[in-house]
């Protein structure tokens, strides 16, 4: 595991190539033997704001001040596949448990606050009506299945195991009111 990997932050991981994306899975207790899927390429703003963010800080004058650290990008991910699965069933949910492997995202949205000029605008566009939410960091190497889905090349593969262990599968994409959000705060501050 890289150094990055072992503090619980993946902002240290290289940029993104063409088939990295947001992705993840739920569930919902009254539907038991429903997997709710989200894998989708990100954006070319949004991958071009990783880039950005990934590169090394002397270049970075040099580049358009579009940014999207990695933990950002993560809390994003949490958020758009809970967002999905409550637009699929029409309803929203009194509680979110969003589980990731990056503990920066894990602990801002469990705190609703954070230092990071990126991740307090998406925690504001993340306000729920009186919805709780709890974020739940583990070991990246313990994040292996949803990390699958943050590359949409995988999605046949991660069906086809699914189904084989006896799911339903339901696909859904990211809901267009987090995309906005996402693509307002990688052009409002250009911070990190």
């Amino acid at each position: 595991a890289s150094d990055a990997s072992r503090r619980g932050d993946t902002s240290g991981q290289p940029p993104p190539d063409a088939d990295d994306g947001v992705g993840g899975f739920g569930f919902h207790p009254v539907h038991t033997t429903t997997l709710y899927l989200v894998s989708e390429h990100w954006p070319a703003e949004v991958r071009l704001a990783l880039a950005i963010s990934a590169a090394r800080r002397a270049l970075r004058s040099t580049l358009p001040r579009l940014r999207l650290p990695m933990p950002a990008a993560e809390l994003f991910g949490g958020w758009a596949v809970s967002e999905a699965i409550q637009a699929h069933l029409g309803r929203r949910f009194p509680a979110v448990v969003a589980v990731g492997d990056c503990r920066p995202a894990a602990f801002a949205l469990t705190s609703t606050k954070s230092r990071s000029s990126t991740m307090r605008p998406l925690l504001k566009a993340m306000e729920p009506d009186g919805q709780l939410a709890l974020g739940v960091w583990v070991p990246r190497e313990l994040n292996t299945d949803p990390d699958l889905l943050s590359h949409p090349s995988n999605r046949e593969a991660v069906e086809r195991a699914a189904c084989e262990a006896g799911w339903r599968v339901v696909w859904l994409d990211v809901p267009r009111h987090c995309w906005e959000a996402l693509e307002a705060v990688i052009r409002s501050e250009g911070g990190e």
